[in-house]
């Protein structure tokens, strides 16, 4: 509930404003509201982040979303075995 509250702020945010607040907080923190952005308004944010801070919050959704998906394919190919 939190977070939601806190991925409104941001997403209100010029995008400058809501990087330079994201590069100083925590990781994971920063990565839930990323995440939980619109992709517009995550792109715009990512866009000004540092690179490196770019690069590990883009990382790490990649490999959560390719996680998820191996689940989910794996979950079905369990479904069709059965």
């Amino acid at each position: 509930e939190n977070v939601q509250a806190l991925i409104k702020v941001y997403s209100s945010m010029k995008p400058e404003e809501a990087a330079n607040l994201i590069e100083a907080i925590d990781d994971d923190l920063a990565l839930k509201i990323v995440s939980g952005m619109k992709s517009k308004i995550a792109g715009k944010v990512l866009s000004v982040l540092d690179v490196k801070v770019a690069k590990r919050i883009s990382e790490t959704l990649a490999g959560k979303r390719v996680k998820k998906e191996k689940m989910m394919d794996d979950k079905m190919t369990n479904v069709t075995k059965n």
